[in-house]
């Protein structure tokens, strides 16, 4: 009989049990980070002032606002705490975008725009600022309905199989609404940032169990969500240095592979990048 070798890696296992646990809540967070994708398109306003992009720097902070709330909220069930950790790693990390802070300042730098530097530092400070402002709210909710259950919480984070479907539904009619109010292009446009979104999720996480194997183990410092940044601004460093190669591409092709590249190109940049 002949002895079958097989050749793993750590990596490779920690990868594919990484995956095959816990399915229905790394779907949840993937269907969270989704319907942040359309809320963002649907809802979020277009703010600016004195020629300030500042629709940006709002999702950042009202984000970490967020965050924090959903934190303290966490502690009030089992149950809470499987939804409000998915909305935070799903929902708020899609609705936030270091990414875009980073591009923004470095835009408002080269443009050598006075106010830069108040952006970027109010945006650095004013984030984990408001994250406290919101843990301290959502304790002071949790204090008031007394019905804490920190000290119960199971090890593992589960949800049911209904949020998946609710969110679900509400990704497809978000995508509908889309198309009802701006039409097909527009809805083939959110379709394809959701599908992005969802494809970053996943993306995030092998970078960030790649992490796991040359940064110290049992660290307090969160590498995964460090290097999924990283490797977030080099794609966007990559799209911008590639620009001219692709608008050079696109010019040769016919109108409909010409309006498919760019959506493809902008939603990469935006939704997975972002």
């Amino acid at each position: 009989d002949e002895m079958k070798i097989e050749h793993t890696s750590r990596f490779g296992e920690r990868l594919v049990a990484h995956f095959h646990r816990d399915v229905c809540y790394r779907w949840t967070v993937c269907l969270f980070a989704a319907a942040a994708e359309c809320f963002n398109t649907l809802i979020t306003p277009e703010l600016s002032a004195y020629g300030l992009e500042l629709t940006g720097i709002f999702c950042n902070l009202s984000g970490g606002l967020l965050c924090g709330l959903a934190l303290a909220l966490a502690d009030l069930s089992p149950s809470a705490r499987g939804f409000f950790e998915a909305f935070r790693g799903g929902f708020v990390a899609a609705y936030t975008s270091f990414c875009h802070l980073v591009e923004h300042s470095a835009a408002l730098h080269c443009a050598k725009h006075p106010v830069m530097l108040h952006c970027f530092v109010g945006a650095l400070m004013g984030g984990p600022m408001l994250f406290d402002v919101g843990r301290r709210a959502g304790r002071m909710m949790v204090d008031l309905v007394g019905k804490s259950s920190k000290k119960n919480q199971p090890a593992r984070i589960r949800v049911g199989p209904g949020l998946v479907s609710t969110l679900l539904a509400v990704v497809v009619v978000a995508v509908a609404v889309e198309v009802q109010l701006h039409g097909s292009q527009a809805g083939l446009e959110l379709a394809v940032g959701v599908l992005f979104t969802i494809a970053a999720c996943f993306a995030g996480e092998v970078v960030a169990i790649a992490s796991l194997e040359v940064m110290p183990a049992g660290s307090e410092v969160n590498w995964g969500t460090i290097s999924a940044n990283v490797a977030a601004l080099s794609l966007l460093v990559v799209c911008q240095c590639s620009g001219q190669l692709h608008e050079s591409a696109m010019a040769s092709l016919p109108a409909l592979p010409r309006e498919v590249a760019r959506i493809l190109a902008a939603k990469f940049r935006s939704c997975f990048c972002g």
